[in-house]
């Protein structure tokens, strides 16, 4: 049956669909303003605007504000695409933490706390201020080097494939540049290497693995945040939004239009199954991030407080995690996948 367009109030409506389309690089059009909700048809082609052309993020903490020494640094994903990241150095530690982040993000966090990004993630009571920095320190001051870059599309790297977002698939190509340059580099060319990829850096990571799985070899660990299944994120936001589920095949037709890759293209659970190793759960992870049974932005990341565990999370035993880190600063993560001998970073 379908549901009735007036089931989700206009407001709830406009909300979604800010999320959607605020991640696009496409503005909002007049009939989203407080004066009219959007129909379903306009809501399903800014859903697929937003695949189209990705909307960046400003870089707006650095490292130093920590207090950490750090070095902009440039290298290239292996289809020549430039990257911008910082090298955060660690004095006598022969360990490396190649960090990445999610959509809509870069290397230093989200602006969620000022426009339009206030309004972008509103809907899922993300409408504060991340910043990823504080996780570098922590990661420092636990004896490891940080390598922490922007994806392509986004923060200071460049653009690339028309500026599409393609769930990981062009973003892999940064992830296996990353690890050449850590492997290139001079002073780290020799360490040991713990990979930490949030969300589409989760993504782009898995399908990495499934295209180059021998750039992994003597990758000691990695810890994987919330990697989403495309199709089902979108069934849930079409809920949302007040669009019947069964509708999601004509917002794929339409992401397809826009970007060439269908939702069936975008698996990161199968490209997962092709790296070494396995997969262990952390305490008050959200190992589904997708479920259609929790709220969007039941977890959320914000230095100095607590993370809250999402509703229906079932807490896991403890488990071994990269020496020296905290408990806490891996409380949010989905996945830790430990190829070869466990946690031997």
């Amino acid at each position: 049956m379908r549901r009735s367009e007036n089931h989700v109030s206009a407001t709830t409506r406009r909300a979604v669909l800010r999320t959607a389309a605020g991640l696009s690089a496409v503005p909002l059009l007049a009939g989203t303003t407080a004066a009219a909700a959007p129909g379903e048809d306009e809501i399903l082609r800014q859903m697929a605007d937003a695949f189209g052309q990705q909307l960046r993020s400003p870089i707006m903490h650095t490292p130093a504000e920590q207090g950490l020494d750090y070095e902009d640094v440039t290298f290239q994903a292996i289809d020549g695409v430039p990257i911008e990241g910082w090298f955060i150095p660690a004095r006598g530690s022969d360990r490396l933490i190649i960090a990445n982040h999610p959509m809509g993000f870069n290397r230093s966090g989200l602006p969620g706390h000022l426009e339009p990004w206030t309004s972008i993630w509103s809907s899922s009571g993300n409408d504060i201020e991340v910043d990823l920095v504080p996780d570098y320190k922590i990661l420092h001051d636990a004896g490891y080097n940080v390598l922490a870059y922007d994806l392509r599309n986004s923060g200071l790297s460049g653009a690339a494939n028309g500026g599409i977002a393609s769930s990981g698939i062009f973003e892999s190509r940064d992830v296996l540049g990353s690890l050449r340059y850590a492997r290139e580099r001079r002073d780290t060319k020799g360490m040991r290497i713990g990979l930490f990829s949030r969300c589409l850096g989760c993504s782009s990571t898995f399908h990495a693995m499934s295209r180059e799985p021998r750039a992994f070899e003597g990758v000691r660990c990695l810890v994987g945040p919330q990697p989403v299944t495309m199709e089902v994120i979108m069934a849930r936001r079409l809920v949302m939004a007040g669009v019947p589920a069964d509708r999601i095949d004509e917002l794929e037709r339409l992401v397809v239009l826009r970007t060439g890759i269908p939702f069936a293209a975008r698996q990161p659970r199968e490209w997962a199954k092709g790296g070494a190793g396995s997969d262990v759960p952390v305490p008050g992870a959200r190992r589904h991030a997708h479920a259609s049974e929790r709220r969007a932005g039941d977890v959320r990341q914000h230095p100095g407080r607590r993370q809250e565990a999402p509703m229906g999370t079932r807490h896991e035993p403890p488990l071994r995690r990269l020496p020296g880190v905290p408990a806490a600063a891996a409380a949010d993560a989905g996945v830790v996948r430990v190829p070869h001998e466990l946690n031997r970073c």
